[in-house]
């Protein structure tokens, strides 16, 4: 089973895109920190001049003209570090291409203006999200599942899996879910459909039908008639 459909044929996976780019972090970095240690590590340069028996703190250099028209000279020499600066501009970039990669798993909608074929060779062109993921997994077990049946005398028709395809937090305000029941009640939309979007967006159980929740609203409807009536 791939990420895509239950075939076995083996398929690029859906993190591929993060996992170059975290590789080409890894090595980018390597350089980078390679730049800055040699950036530090001068070299002395003695112009003219025997070079000295010691070096360091506490260390007093005298140079000695070796000819009269040669002037001594002692100097620190190191890399410029011409690189470090593009080595870290090169590292951020990749930082957005991993997180880039990431979020279009995410990508599942239509953006706008966009036509049915522009949508099907960008698809075909990127790797599975995370909604073909869950759909394939969630096929793959309730093949997996009706076989079990059949192996068990149970009717493998009554095998259904349902995947979860709400991987964000709900993102529905008060102000939201109380314009969409406006709509509703000014018969813009079946409450079926008003039952659906609050579905969606975590606001109504996704255990009960919108036949069940009305039934379930009228019982409690009665039962508030009868309290007030026994008052």
């Amino acid at each position: 089973m791939g990420p895509q459909d239950l075939s076995v044929s083996p398929q690029e996976r859906p993190l591929i895109g993060v996992a170059r780019a975290a590789m080409a972090m890894y090595q980018l970095d390597a350089d980078y920190r390679h730049q800055l240690y040699m950036t530090g590590q001068e070299t002395l340069v003695i112009i003219n001049g025997d070079a000295p028996a010691a070096v360091g703190a506490g260390v007093v250099i005298s140079l000695t003209a070796s000819r009269e028209d040669h002037a001594p000279d002692a100097k620190y020499v190191g890399p410029c570090g011409t690189g470090i600066e593009a080595h870290r501009t090169a590292i951020l970039d990749e930082r957005e291409n991993a997180a880039s990669a990431g979020a279009r798993l995410f990508d599942s909608e239509k953006r706008s203006a966009e036509s049915g074929d522009a949508l099907r060779i960008r698809y075909a062109a990127q790797t599975a999200t995370l909604t073909s993921v869950a759909l394939t997994s969630a096929q793959g077990l309730e093949k997996a599942l009706r076989h079990i049946a059949v192996m068990i005398g149970a009717d493998p028709g009554k095998v259904v899996v349902k995947p979860n395809l709400s991987f964000v937090d709900a993102g529905m305000t008060p102000e939201q879910a109380e314009a969409l029941v406006r709509i509703w009640q000014a018969g813009a939309i079946s409450y079926q459909t008003l039952y659906e979007n609050l579905q969606r967006e975590e606001l109504a159980s996704v255990e009960r039908t919108a036949d069940d929740e009305t039934k379930l609203s009228n019982l409690e409807s009665r039962a508030d008639l009868v309290d007030v009536a026994l008052l």
